[in-house]
C-alpha cells in the first residue's frame, strides 16, 4: 500500500482509498473504467474502522492521494496535520449546498470537498395504511403493534440521538464537558427502548445483519416505516422508487452528516487528487448516483437533476442539526452504542447505562470522575 517509486504501473497511479459500500464501489469502478484521463487504484476501507486503518497505514509510511471518509473525522485529521486545505480555485468550481459546505469546514478553513449528504429520515410505501407524515414522537409511540411491528430502526447510538434531542439532550459540543447522565438523556433513551419493548419497533437483537433484516421486512410489508438513511433507499425501493415517501423525523431532531473527499498531506499527486474529487462531486455524476445509489447530492445543480426521491430526502434533512464538530465527536458513539444495546436488550436501565457512558466520556476527555449528576446536556 506504499507510495514509493516503482516500475509497477499501479505504483504510478493515483491511490484512492474510500468507504463506499458494495453497490457504490461497483458504480465507482464502472465510472472509472470509462475514464481515459487517469489511472486510479482504489482501496476499500470498512466504514467502521476506516479512521483506524488510515492512521495505521500512514504511520507505516503508506499514503493515499485521495481519501473518502465520514465528515466527522475532519477535526481529528486536521489536528493531527494529516490533511490539506482545499485550494481556493478548487473550492469555487461548484455551487455547494449549505449543508454540504458545513461538512468540510473546521476552524474557519475548508479541508475537503463534499461527496454526499446523509442523515436519518422516516420512509414508507405510498400504499401503506398509516397516517403520514408522523408529526410527533407521541404519534410514533401510539402506533398499534397488535398485528406485528410497525417500525424498523437500528439499535445504535446514531439512531438514539434523535430521541435524546427530542427530550432536550444531545452530544456534548467542543466547549462543554462531556455530559449525558441527565434526566433529559434518560427520558430520551427510555422512549427509544420502549418502542422495542412495546413491539412497535422490530426486534433486531438476534439478527446477524440487522440492516438487511429491516430492509427485508419493509419490502415484504411486515413493517410500515423504516427509520434510516439514504444509503438504504435503493434496497427499500426494490426497483420502484416512486412508491416511497420520505418524511422528517418529528421535530427535525434526526442527525445530519455526510461523506467527504480529502487530500492527505503526504499525497504526491495532490493536483490530480483534487481533480478527481471535483469529478466525483460534479453535478451530472451526483444526479446519476442519486437515482441509482440513493446518495444525496452536495451541489445545487446535482440536486436539481437527482429526481423526486433524493429531493424528498434532502427536504427531510432541512432544519436538522449535524453532529458537533470536534476531535472527540466520532468516539462518543463507541461508548453510547453499546449502552443503547444494553438498555434495549434489558441488561441495564437507561440511568445505569448512561452513567457508564458518562464515566467513559470523561476518561476520553481526560477529566476526573464526576461525583454528582451534571447539568442538562447541550450541543
Amino acid at each position: 500500500m506504499g507510495c514509493g517509486r516503482s516500475a509497477n504501473p499501479e505504483d504510478q497511479a493515483l491511490q484512492f482509498w474510500h468507504t463506499f459500500n458494495q453497490r457504490e464501489s461497483a458504480a465507482l469502478q464502472s465510472w472509472l473504467s470509462k475514464s481515459e484521463k487517469r489511472a486510479v487504484v482504489t482501496t476499500i476501507l470498512p466504514f467502521a474502522v476506516a479512521n483506524i486503518r488510515v492512521r495505521s497505514a500512514m504511520a507505516e509510511g503508506a499514503c493515499p492521494d485521495l481519501l473518502r471518509i465520514d465528515s466527522t473525522r475532519i477535526p481529528g485529521l486536521v489536528e493531527s496535520q494529516l490533511i490539506e486545505e482545499v485550494p481556493p480555485h478548487v473550492w469555487k468550481r461548484h455551487s455547494w449546498l449549505k449543508e454540504a459546505d458545513e461538512l468540510v469546514r473546521y476552524r474557519d478553513s475548508v479541508y475537503g470537498l463534499p461527496q454526499s449528504l446523509d442523515g436519518l429520515a422516516l420512509i414508507r410505501k405510498r400504499d401503506r395504511d398509516i397516517a403520514w407524515p408522523i408529526n410527533s414522537l407521541d404519534e410514533l409511540e401510539k402506533l398499534s403493534a397488535q398485528d406485528g411491528p410497525r417500525l424498523g430502526m437500528l439499535i445504535d447510538g446514531y439512531w438514539v440521538l434523535a430521541f435524546l434531542r427530542a427530550e432536550g439532550s444531545s452530544l456534548p459540543n467542543a466547549a462543554a464537558e462531556p455530559s449525558i447522565h441527565s434526566a433529559a438523556a434518560v427520558r430520551g433513551l427510555e422512549r427509544y427502548a420502549a418502542l422495542f419493548r412495546s413491539g412497535v419497533a422490530m426486534d433486531l437483537l438476534d439478527e446477524r445483519s440487522p440492516s438487511r433484516a429491516m430492509i427485508r421486512a419493509f419490502r415484504n410489508d411486515q413493517i410500515d416505516i423504516a427509520f434510516t438513511g439514504p444509503w438504504d433507499l435503493p434496497a427499500l425501493a426494490d426497483g420502484a422508487p416512486a412508491m416511497l415517501q420520505v418524511s422528517a423525523f418529528p421535530g427535525a431532531h434526526a442527525p445530519r452528516g455526510g461523506q467527504v473527499l480529502v487530500v492527505p498531506s503526504c499525497s504526491k499527486r495532490a493536483e490530480q487528487a483534487w481533480a478527481l474529487a471535483l469529478d466525483l462531486s460534479a453535478p451530472k455524476l451526483q444526479a446519476e448516483w442519486a437515482k441509482t445509489l440513493g446518495s444525496i447530492p452536495v451541489t445545487k445543480e446535482g440536486l436539481e437533476g437527482a429526481g423526486p426521491l433524493a429531493n424528498a430526502f434532502y427536504k427531510a434533512l432541512e432544519g436538522t442539526r449535524p453532529i458537533p464538530r470536534h476531535v472527540h465527536a466520532p468516539e462518543l458513539f463507541d461508548d453510547l452504542s453499546p449502552a443503547v444495546l444494553a438498555v434495549v436488550g434489558g441488561d441495564a436501565t437507561a440511568e445505569e447505562a448512561l452513567a457508564g457512558v458518562n464515566r467513559s466520556w470523561r476518561r476520553l476527555y481526560n477529566l476526573p470522575p464526576e461525583d454528582s449528576l451534571p447539568r442538562e446536556d447541550s450541543e
